[in-house]
Formats: C-alpha cells, sequence, structure tokens
C-alpha cells in the first residue's frame, strides 16, 4: 500500500508529486554586500498546482528575504500579500 499525502506540506522524491527545482547564477559578491546592508532583498515566488474531489487548485508561495537594520543586523522573511493564496483552476 503506498501512503497518501495529504495536508500542506509538499513530500519530494515520493512518487506522488511532480516538481521542478529551478537553478540560477549564484550571488555575486555584489549582491551579497548589498543585502547584508539591506539595500537588496532575496525573493521567492512559486506556485503549486494540484488537485482534489473538488477541482484543480493553484497556491502561491510569495516571500522575500531581507536584512532590517535596526541597531543590528536582522534577516527576516517578508510575507507577500499573495503568499498562500489559493484559485481554483478547474
Amino acid at each position: 500500500m503506498r501512503a497518501i499525502n495529504v495536508g500542506g506540506v509538499l513530500n519530494p522524491h515520493t512518487g506522488d508529486i511532480l516538481y521542478h527545482s529551478y537553478v540560477g547564477e549564484p550571488l555575486s559578491e555584489e549582491d551579497v554586500s548589498e543585502l547584508n546592508v539591506g539595500r537588496k532583498a532575496l525573493c521567492v515566488i512559486s506556485m503549486v498546482i494540484w488537485r482534489d474531489d473538488t477541482g484543480q487548485y493553484e497556491t502561491d508561495f510569495s516571500q522575500c528575504f531581507m536584512n532590517e537594520i535596526i541597531g543590528r543586523q536582522n534577516f527576516n522573511w517578508h510575507v507577500l500579500a499573495d503568499n498562500n493564496v489559493e484559485h481554483k483552476l478547474h
């Protein structure tokens, strides 16, 4: 019997889920410096398409990692307005 994935976690390599990872160019030294002083942010934007008995859906992920210098370095994830928003496709 195969395990069924339920819930909001995507478990890679289960055979039940297809996913793709994309890799871009590594951050440059300048990018890292700009992140460290709070002039740049690293943003992650993705979507998951899934289905259940009620139809097919898309759930979006939108967050940015940035340094808010408040007397010291303070890196935080910032959740954008469309993060975790679910859209019914069919």
